[in-house]
């Protein structure tokens, strides 16, 4: 069968997935908070081993960036309920977020490739210095996946939380 919405702005959501998506998008964003918050804390305690903490200001520059793209997408993610109107997705409002995500992802790769470039540039660059910033990236994509389960679900994804037809 084909969803026909109502109206073009608003798109009607079961309940079920209306109360997922409150609640997952938070979730969602704070686990990605403690997870950059855990692995930049992981960096700078084996930075602190290996380098005994004599680095250089481009190389601590170079750290922050891909922790702070994940920041980001964890913030949109927590502002992505306004996408929400009861039990109505907003469709201006859905895509504003998937296209903010979007942004994110792509400022995430930026940040990633400027870290590694300038961790390559510093002569105190390792390993471990270029594979953490691969962990951000990892973040970052599962936000991006997540924020877009739920901020433009498919057809079959509403009909699995539908507990009535919405058709």
């Amino acid at each position: 069968m084909v969803y026909q919405p109502q109206t073009p702005e608003y798109i009607r959501l079961p309940p079920m997935f209306v109360q997922r998506f409150r609640f997952s998008v938070i979730l969602i964003g704070v686990a990605l908070i403690v997870g950059a918050l855990a692995i930049y804390g992981v960096t700078a305690l084996l930075d602190s081993v290996l380098h005994d903490g004599d680095r250089g200001a481009l190389v601590r520059v170079a750290g922050l960036l891909p922790p702070l793209s994940v920041l980001i997408t964890a913030i949109t993610l927590c502002t992505a309920r306004r996408c929400l109107h009861g039990e109505y997705l907003v469709v201006a409002r859905a895509r504003r977020v998937r296209g903010v995500l979007l942004a994110c992802l792509l400022i995430a790769f930026a940040a990633i490739a400027l870290a590694d470039l300038l961790f390559v540039l510093s002569d105190q660059a390792d390993a471990v210095d270029l594979l953490f910033p691969l962990f951000f990236l990892l973040l970052n994509l599962l936000g991006y996946l997540a924020g877009s389960f739920f901020v433009r679900p498919s057809v079959r994804t509403l009909q699995r939380f539908d507990d009535r037809p919405i058709w």
